[in-house]
């Protein structure tokens, strides 16, 4: 579904790229009468609980159960420093779930998501004594966070976050070791059926952000991989 995406926002022209009615008919059909195709023309004027009405809907009514594939969260799993991990925008929780199963050593797992549609489905799922679940935003993450994760994973996640920057440091702050990031490849588009607000491509890329930061960058499955490190 996700490769079906990027090619069709490469090889469509731009009058059906840019016609509202064309996606408008398009979205409504294929996601659902719910689905707001205005959503980048009002997002900047959003409250927490717009916020979380609209990512409750896209969990409720989501087409795939998660957005990594097999080699992505194995990636992600050699990755791992330490011995504690937070997942910020975990979703479903299968990241968690796939985590808790291929890393024994790990003593605790986090997931965390603004949708409390999705917390309440991983805790029905996935929890055991090594994992845990919070209904929770970046920007709610205060300093009683910092530090108290060796590994933090955020999975396609700050394409949908207005200050990319400031997520970056409040992932860094919570983090003892590392962050792992994971965005999609795409060019932007105006009407997306995702709610992305920032595309993130090889003439934007992430990297931009992280030139204060040591981190490592690479391509697997399409989407762009980020280690980045404590100094």
């Amino acid at each position: 579904m996700a490769f079906l995406g990027k090619v069709y926002f490469r090889i469509m022209p731009d009058f059906i790229l840019e016609s509202r009615f064309f996606h408008l008919v398009m979205f409504k059909c294929l996601i659902g009468k719910w689905f707001d195709v205005d959503f980048r023309d009002k997002y900047e004027n959003f409250d927490q609980g717009d916020w979380e009405r609209i990512y409750d809907e896209l969990f409720v009514n989501r087409i795939r159960e998660d957005d990594l594939t097999d080699s992505q969260k194995k990636r992600i799993s050699q990755n791992i420093s330490g011995a504690t991990v937070l997942d910020v925008g975990c979703g479903s929780g299968t990241l968690v779930e796939f985590l808790s199963n291929d890393k024994t050593g790990l003593k605790k797992i986090v997931g965390t998501d603004i949708s409390g549609e999705a917390i309440e489905h991983a805790k029905r799922n996935f929890g055991n004594d090594r994992v845990d679940f919070e209904k929770i935003s970046i920007e709610e993450m205060t300093d009683d966070y910092k530090s108290r994760f060796d590994t933090v994973i955020c999975t396609h996640v700050l394409e949908h976050i207005i200050d990319v920057d400031a997520a970056i440091k409040s992932l860094l702050n919570i983090a003892n070791e590392r962050l792992i990031v994971i965005v999609p490849d795409e060019v932007e588009h105006k009407y997306t059926p995702a709610y992305h607000v920032h595309f993130f491509n090889k003439d934007n890329p992430l990297s931009k952000l992280l030139d204060q930061y040591e981190y490592s960058e690479n391509i697997v499955d399409g989407d762009f991989l980020y280690v980045i490190n404590k100094k």
